[in-house]
């Protein structure tokens, strides 16, 4: 049994360095793709139906790559996708992001009663952001709620799948962060010149959306981690607790929170002239899932190494 762990121990090391290349060759094409395609036809796309193509776009291009990549060099990454067992989180995935937003738009909007005389009407209904365009191009709601589905996994299959299984093997630290880092990274050109909200080369709500990444991408983390120690997957006397995965209820997540960002709350919650996206509810939003994050730090729930059994 000793042996048998020590070679294994012994190959994880002789792959690091080649899931190392990888994991730079990933996030540098990852990024330049997705910045060229955003910068390149940032003039046509204050029209609605190029924004959301090219969302739709730096949505998939990353699991794109991630499959290429896993079938040219025979990743051996394991079926973590789908796996047929029913995991506790999934209540965990419906609730938060729920509970999240109705917290944000609740004390949004007492803080409006008190702060605002006169809240205006809506604004940027040019099709300049996505709400908007999601709401100008789709009269039905269940086209613009499917976009948000697909959108949604396609980056998390891609980042919080993908990456993290090849981070984890290059022995890089803080997987999920790494991964809310990349995210924001693609996202950038878009923030900056205001088509997730926000207005053009706003800084603070470029920062808040930082945060905002990061936190969801440990929210999610674990999520795909098993309920249980004991749920790990055993074989020959090894323990792996990052084994069976979970993506199930990170995908019900993501597209809960997209689902409320850019149609329930883009039709229904506007705040003194701003949407959701760029009024208090969303910085409320930010600082709870970030209180989040630091539970989930501070209580060690977002581990992910190999637990070895004598």
């Amino acid at each position: 049994m000793k042996n048998l762990q020590q070679t294994t121990k012994i190959k994880w090391q002789e792959n690091k360095n080649k899931y190392r290349i990888v994991t730079l060759t990933y996030v540098f094409m990852t990024v330049f793709v997705c910045w060229y395609v955003q910068i390149y036809l940032n003039d046509i796309l204050m029209k609605q139906n190029y924004i959301l193509t090219i969302f739709l776009l730096i949505s998939w291009f990353p699991f794109l790559l991630g499959f290429f990549i896993y079938l040219f060099l025979k990743i051996p990454i394991k079926n973590y996708l789908f796996i047929p067992n029913f995991s506790k989180k999934i209540i965990w995935a419906f609730l938060i992001p729920s509970i999240v937003a109705s917290i944000a738009i609740y004390i949004s909007q007492y803080l409006l009663t008190i702060n605002i005389d006169e809240p205006t009407l809506a604004l940027h209904m040019e099709g300049d952001h996505i709400a908007s365009a999601l709401f100008l191009l789709f009269s039905a709601w269940m086209p613009a709620v499917f976009y948000c589905i697909v959108v949604s996994f396609g980056f998390e299959i891609s980042l919080r799948g993908f990456f993290i299984e090849i981070a984890k093997r290059a022995s890089l630290p803080f997987p999920w962060l790494l991964a809310g880092l990349l995210q924001f990274i693609i996202l950038l050109p878009f923030l900056w010149f205001g088509y997730l909200g926000g207005g053009l080369q706003n800084i603070r709500y470029v920062f808040c959306w930082l945060v905002l990444l990061i936190s969801l991408s440990a929210f999610n983390f674990w999520l795909s981690l098993p309920d249980r120690k004991s749920d790990a997957m055993l074989k020959n006397g090894l323990q792996l607790n990052n084994a069976n995965r979970n993506l199930v209820p990170v995908l019900l997540a993501a597209s809960i929170q997209n689902i409320v960002y850019y149609v329930v709350a883009s039709r229904f919650v506007i705040e003194s002239g701003h949407w959701w996206m760029s009024g208090p509810a969303n910085v409320i939003a930010v600082v709870l899932y970030f209180l989040i994050t630091i539970f989930l730090l501070t209580t060690k729930r977002l581990k992910y190494e190999y637990v070895w059994i004598s």
